[in-house]
């Protein structure tokens, strides 16, 4: 059961989110870069967004900032709980207001990075699900559970890079408990 919920919740992650908000809220990605750049100067799409998810690569053409100390000015606004910031082989990292959790990457043979950041916002929310996280939890997640989940993420897009095209990359949940268990 635990793996039809896993991809499921990787390959409809935006269904999930928009039909499950008072589980998890709003989430936001920034591949719809023109939209969030203009709202993000009012606000407008920040006032429901919980969790926000960016990574190295769009943070600077986002926020106009090139790191994430200046840049959580801007990627805070409105109710913004926490933002998720990936940033490839060097990890990832956990942002609420007032704490930050990293993990390291993982260094894997790299085919294809399509749909890289889908399944990591997609594997972390499965994780949030699984423990029945709510959005207004977020900010008291520990950082060993933060961990927990960001390693989870980390890995399964990882493992999506080991292969070609985006859904087809997709682990199963066997696969990827078998790949982290390596």
């Amino acid at each position: 059961m635990k793996e039809v919920i896993l991809l499921l919740t990787v390959l409809v992650m935006f269904i999930v989110c928009f039909f499950v908000m008072g589980k998890i809220g709003y989430f936001i990605n920034e591949n719809y870069k023109a939209f969030i750049i203009e709202e993000r100067e009012n606000t407008q799409s920040c006032k429901i967004i919980s969790l926000d998810k960016i990574s190295d690569e769009e943070l600077e053409f986002v926020t106009g900032y090139d790191n994430m100390d200046e840049a959580k000015e801007v990627l805070f606004k409105g109710n913004v709980n926490m933002v998720l910031f990936t940033k490839g082989k060097d990890g990832a990292e956990a942002y609420t207001k007032d704490r930050v959790v990293k993990i390291p990457g993982n260094i894997v043979d790299v085919v294809d990075t399509t749909g890289a950041g889908d399944s990591f916002i997609g594997s972390f929310l499965f994780k949030l699900l699984e423990d029945d996280v709510n959005m207004e939890q977020l900010n008291s997640i520990s950082d060993e559970k933060l961990r927990e989940y960001l390693t989870f993420a980390n890995a399964y897009a990882a493992y999506s890079t080991t292969k070609k095209g985006a859904i087809g990359s997709y682990a199963t949940l066997d696969e990827i408990i078998k790949y982290m268990d390596k």
